[in-house]
């Protein structure tokens, strides 16, 4: 198998770029209109590394053009007479306006770093597979990672409970608890007739159901926790 090289691949995007960068810089000096930002160009920079590589090449050319504009030195000048004094401030301005969001992708860019999956991140819990006197089998642990709700029942302690996620947010799985819950719409009750309601629980997952099914529970509601064990069977998963 042969190996690609990290930083040979970085540098051949980051050569992309600057070629594209170097392509606009020749039409604004032939005096063509250009409309494109540099940050635009400077954004698929997909790590920071070619992010640092991009910058360096901006930082150079705003340096060069800078110089330019307040040099006393005559044989300068000379080079960049071609140039008039509006026109080396609007490639300053050019360049600065990308040099910005390339120094802020060298920081804020992850590069290509995978979330776990939901297989890995529930490889730890424990749960009740199946329970033959209720007639309900589990949903796996797996896809509670990245769901807004999940409905658990403890067939221990006879406690159903309602887990959800913040408005615009989803779950997770911490080892063997479920995290990122809103503890203001997550509740637990205890349930009297398991038989009689846990089924009907299991068949109708739709979360407006449940919402009902859970109200008419007429037990004390209490706060949920998101722990997982052995005798929890995970009942539904919206």
């Amino acid at each position: 198998m042969i190996k690609i090289d990290k930083q040979t691949v970085d540098a051949r995007k980051a050569s992309v770029i600057k070629a594209e960068i170097d392509g606009l810089m020749d039409d604004i000096i032939a005096g063509n209109k250009v409309t494109a930002k540099l940050s635009t160009l400077v954004a698929r920079s997909d790590n920071r590394k070619v992010a640092a590589l991009v910058f360096e090449f901006i930082q150079k050319k705003y340096d060069e053009f800078e110089n330019v504009l307040t040099t006393e030195d005559a044989d300068t000048k000379e080079a960049y007479s071609n140039f008039s004094k509006s026109e080396l401030k609007a490639m300053i301005a050019f360049l600065g306006e990308g040099l910005k969001t390339a120094k802020i992708r060298t920081k804020t860019v992850q590069g290509t770093k995978k979330q776990k999956s939901g297989m890995v991140l529930t490889s730890k819990v424990q749960y009740k597979a199946e329970d033959e006197k209720l007639e309900v089998k589990s949903l796996y642990p797996k896809d509670i990672v990245g769901s807004s709700e999940v409905v658990l029942f403890n067939t221990k302690y006879r406690r159903l409970s309602v887990l959800r996620a913040p408005k615009g947010s989803t779950l997770s799985v911490r080892g063997t608890t479920i995290v990122n819950i809103d503890p203001t719409m997550s509740l637990s009750k205890s349930v009297k007739n398991p038989e009689n309601l846990i089924p009907v629980a299991f068949y109708q997952q739709k979360s407006s159901i449940i919402k009902e099914f859970f109200a008419d529970i007429r037990t004390t509601a209490a706060s949920a926790k998101g722990r997982i064990n052995s005798d929890t069977l995970i009942i539904a998963i919206n």
